[in-house]
């Protein structure tokens, strides 16, 4: 065999090896970013559902809108005694020792008078509850959530179908503490586990 061929397979052999080598170097490169992707997906899907809870919790809690009242607004800020009371209480906050008796006072005053919080239907109450706990049972990041929430719907209104949601929840979060768990613990749950 003559040294050039020799020279061209070596010099072949290393240039497939080196483009081998690269592209390895690339898949590993893309997979890592692939995944670092699927964990912020997760990240925002977590979010958004967690978002979507809370805002049902207030339904089943019966809260419904809140709503600025304008011209309950407009007339507590107009000149009066009234605001140059509050502005007198502000300064005196500012300049001096924090009361904080006093900024509660204030904030219970411009509370009550502008923003008003409408409450929901029962069947609105109760079709909310029912989806938190769907919500709870089907996202295993929910589960102690809702499992809690239920707990203090019940408290202020007791009823038979409470008492077995929270059943149900308790149990899914039994059936998850009992699956095998990765060496990398994931979920929230895991870590607010109590032993």
């Amino acid at each position: 065999m003559s040294p050039t061929i020799t020279v061209a397979i070596v010099a072949a052999s290393a240039t497939i090896a080196s483009a081998f080598v690269a592209a390895c170097v690339q898949y590993i490169a893309k997979a890592r970013e692939e995944k670092r992707l699927a964990v912020v997906s997760r990240v925002e899907a977590d979010t958004r559902v967690a978002a979507s809870f809370t805002t049902i919790m207030s339904r089943a809690h019966a809260r419904g809108d809140v709503v600025l009242d304008e011209t309950a607004t407009s007339a507590l800020l107009a000149e009066g005694p009234l605001i140059d009371q509050l502005r007198r209480e502000l300064a005196a906050q500012a300049a001096g020792p924090i009361d904080y008796d006093v900024l509660h006072r204030i904030d219970r005053v411009l509370e009550g008078t502008t923003v008003r919080t409408f409450a929901v239907g029962i069947a609105e109450q109760k079709a909310a509850i029912q989806v938190v706990a769907a919500l709870g049972l089907q996202h295993p990041l929910l589960t102690r959530a809702a499992w809690y929430a239920l707990q203090e719907v019940n408290q202020f209104n007791s009823a038979p179908e409470h008492q077995r949601l929270i059943k149900a929840l308790q149990a899914r979060e039994q059936h998850d503490a009992q699956r095998p768990r990765l060496k990398r613990k994931q979920r929230a749950s895991y870590w607010l586990a109590q032993p």
